[in-house]
């Protein structure tokens, strides 16, 4: 009879033991999981974030090269109060203008993009954005220029929260990546 209550024992301790053990690894899945899960978001968003920036970029200069035209220039050389004629001088398309106008589209779409939601169960914010718009000559297009490229000039933070799943994040799209138009 003592032998038996020692097999029922050990039987159990070992039942305990795995059943543990069983608990523990689905702890460590379910951590592992969710943060794959927060990786690839975190991934996901700076993935949209770049191509926000260049779309919103693209679009600002293509509007402004649309809207302006450099053959309205030569009515105003230096702007001389006298051969100037202000409505053709406002029309007139400047290199500087058409890069200011890339940037300020630019974070206008990172703006809208900062409005959405990614996952409903984390909470993303993303962090104020410095960049510089290139142009580069272009022959083939209307004004002899074309969106070259953006620069990004300081680290962008991006924060990730779940209340829910109690994990909080940072990463950041480091500053001096260089966007380009894709050629896809």
């Amino acid at each position: 009879m003592r032998g038996y209550l020692s097999f029922v024992l050990v039987l159990l301790s070992i039942g305990l033991v795995l059943t543990l053990l069983e608990l523990n690894m689905h702890y460590s899945s379910t951590k592992a999981l969710l943060i794959e899960r927060s990786y690839s978001l975190s991934m996901n968003i700076k993935e949209a974030i770049l191509e926000s920036l260049w779309q919103g970029a693209q679009s600002g200069f293509d509007n402004y090269n649309f809207d302006h035209d450099i053959a309205m220039c030569v009515h105003c050389p230096a702007c001389h109060p006298k051969t100037c004629d202000p409505l053709k001088c406002q029309k007139c398309f400047r290199e500087s203008e058409s890069r200011a106008a890339a940037k300020t589209h630019s974070l206008i779409s990172l703006n809208k993009l900062k409005s959405h939601s990614f996952d409903p169960d984390f909470e993303v914010s993303i962090g104020e954005v410095q960049l510089e718009a290139y142009t580069r000559p272009d022959p083939l297009s209307k004004n002899g220029f074309s969106l070259d490229s953006l620069k990004i000039t300081n680290n962008i933070p991006i924060l990730i929260n779940s209340e829910k799943f109690d994990i909080y994040g940072e990463v950041n799209v480091p500053s001096g990546v260089i966007l380009y138009e894709r050629s896809d």
